[in-house]
């Protein structure tokens, strides 16, 4: 009796194990996702390139929306839904994140501006975000037309970042982005927002709307 139930619990054992096995194997085509040394926790990998010995690292989305967010029939700043990116999100140097937005310009004519920053200190309504890496702060007098801003934001140590944006509309207008730069303060140790706001000179409610942001991660 005791034989049996010794041999039903080994058996049971044995196949809690396989199962684990199968789960923490996942496979691409003919490659194997393993887990990166480099990086704390499970959610970034990397995986063989080719038939020789490239080994790529894989990141993915960790936020979007698809809420739109426009202007208010006023002349003050408006902050889409934000994405407060957990600590030590970035362990190594060389991981970077990307912001996207997409905006929607309406036919008024007037100054819009759209501004992205990341791990910004304080938001108002008069004069926008404090702290933090720019990604953009831009106006444009765009009219029916969409843009995309992208911005990406390196990190360099465990407090500091470089960052560079670029952008353009439909109509072929530039989105005049940030500059390239490396001395960007930041800790990477600690939760950071990530947001974007708009706003518009003419006071016209939703002259000026984000349709969607994306921020992406992308280990070194």
């Amino acid at each position: 009796m005791d034989r049996r139930v010794d041999r039903r619990a080994l058996s049971y054992a044995v196949m809690g194990t396989c199962l684990v096995l199968l789960l923490t194997s996942v496979l691409v085509g003919q490659n194997t996702v393993t887990t990166n040394p480099r990086v704390t926790g499970v959610q970034a990998g990397s995986i063989p390139v080719g038939t020789g010995t490239a080994i790529a690292t894989v990141g993915g989305t960790l936020f979007w929306t698809g809420t739109p967010t426009g202007n208010l029939a006023d002349t003050n700043w408006v902050i889409s839904p934000v994405y407060a990116l957990p600590a030590n999100t970035l362990t190594s140097n060389g991981d970077r994140l990307e912001v996207e937005a997409i905006v929607s310009f309406s036919a008024t004519v007037s100054t819009k501006s759209v501004s992205c920053r990341v791990g910004y200190t304080a938001f108002d309504i008069s004069t926008g975000f404090t702290g933090g890496v720019p990604l953009n702060t831009n106006t444009t007098s765009s009219t029916t037309a969409s843009g995309q801003i992208r911005g990406v934001v390196t990190r360099i140590s465990a407090t500091t970042a470089s960052h560079a944006t670029f952008g353009i509309t439909s109509g072929g207008v530039v989105l005049v982005g940030v500059i390239y730069d490396a001395t960007s303060a930041i800790t990477w140790g600690a939760a950071n927002n990530i947001a974007c706001a708009v706003k518009d000179s003419a006071g016209i409610a939703n002259s000026e709307i984000i349709q969607e942001l994306r921020v992406t991660v992308f280990p070194r």
